[in-house]
């Protein structure tokens, strides 16, 4: 047998395909998409999430007048959020001190906004002197940071008391348990009296 007969007998092997197959009509999904056609279809789908979106109803406000603390060593930075005649939340952020004096402007800066709830962290030792003074005239959430975490963005002290005021006026804040006054009074006898006891024991060492 020749070569020539050989690639007469075998020529559909060197014939090159002039068409693509013909499922690819029938089974679109399995051909490659166009230019363009995957930008298109994220537009369309952002375009109804947006859409969605925007005819969800807002979230509903449970405070018409909050605040919300951001509690610190010598300053309280305090957001009133309040919602006016026309349903628009109009927001004013103030920075006051810790003593006595200023935290008494505090309460009525806040009573003259018609605040009814705040809401501040439970910072160390810091939030005590701030409850104490403001618990008989308002309705305080004490609150745990880590309940409270900051969204990315947010780093200054203004935005923490304008996210703290947000949460609050949505309903979106769970309150830590604060025992009742006459019993945190005695819990501080009790722990200054522990203190006395430990610190007479040690002088008693040291004589000995």
């Amino acid at each position: 047998m020749t070569l020539s007969g050989t690639r007469s007998e075998c020529s559909w092997c060197f014939e090159p395909v002039c068409q693509s197959d013909l499922d690819s009509a029938a089974y679109p999904k399995l051909s490659p998409p166009a230019v363009g056609e995957h930008e298109e279809q994220i537009a369309q789908q952002l375009a109804v999430f947006l859409e969605r979106v925007a005819r969800s109803p807002p979230m509903d406000l449970l405070y018409s007048s909050c605040a919300g603390l951001d509690v610190h060593k010598d300053t309280v930075v305090v957001c009133v959020r309040r919602r006016d005649a026309k349903g628009k939340v109009q927001q004013q952020t103030r920075t006051f001190g810790t003593m006595t004096g200023p935290l008494l402007a505090l309460a009525d800066w806040l009573a003259q906004e018609q605040v009814t709830h705040l809401a501040m962290e439970s910072t160390g030792v810091y939030w005590k002197p701030i409850w104490n003074l403001l618990e008989d005239q308002f309705q305080i959430l004490l609150v745990n940071a880590q309940h409270i975490k900051q969204v990315p963005g947010r780093k200054t002290d203004v935005k923490d008391a304008e996210w703290i005021a947000q949460l609050l006026q949505h309903g979106l804040l769970k309150a830590s348990f604060v025992p009742a006054t006459p019993q945190r009074h005695l819990r501080e006898l009790t722990r200054q009296r522990r203190q006395l006891i430990q610190a007479k024991a040690s002088v008693a060492n040291r004589i000995q």
